[in-house]
């Protein structure tokens, strides 16, 4: 069961994904070297955006990103289509205690989750148009 967040928090979960999910805005080094090859100049690039995160949602960003290689995979099912499961939650946990006050840790794990669930459905997305 998900915790309601005032606020709009939980759509500020989701868009720290989203802006983790699809980009910092860096610049694509593979394009810019595939246009060199090809005697192309690129227009410059705006500088990388940040995403702002609201004080109250640090934590759980700061853990999410923590975990961002902790990712359960495995061969597409119907459980998980596009190979990944969710995160590894031992992982989760571990660095939970690490960095976290115990009593924070039920409620960051839970906007973990949320973030956690966006990151599944923009990975099942990716895939299927792929």
């Amino acid at each position: 069961m998900e915790r309601q967040h005032p606020g709009g928090e939980s759509k500020k979960l989701t868009g720290a994904v989203d802006h983790w999910f699809n980009g910092d805005g860096a610049p694509d080094n593979d394009l810019i070297n595939d246009a060199k090859m090809l005697g192309l100049e690129l227009p410059e690039q705006p500088p990388p955006a940040d995403y702002p995160v609201w004080p109250e949602n640090w934590d759980a960003v700061s853990l999410f990103l923590r975990c961002s290689t902790q990712w359960r995979t495995g061969e597409p099912s119907a459980v998980a289509p596009a190979g990944v499961a969710g995160l590894d939650y031992g992982v989760l946990l571990s660095l939970g205690r690490l960095y976290l006050p115990a009593a924070e840790m039920r409620d960051v794990i839970e906007e973990v989750q949320v973030m956690e669930r966006q990151a599944l459905d923009l990975i099942y997305q990716a895939a299927k148009k792929s």
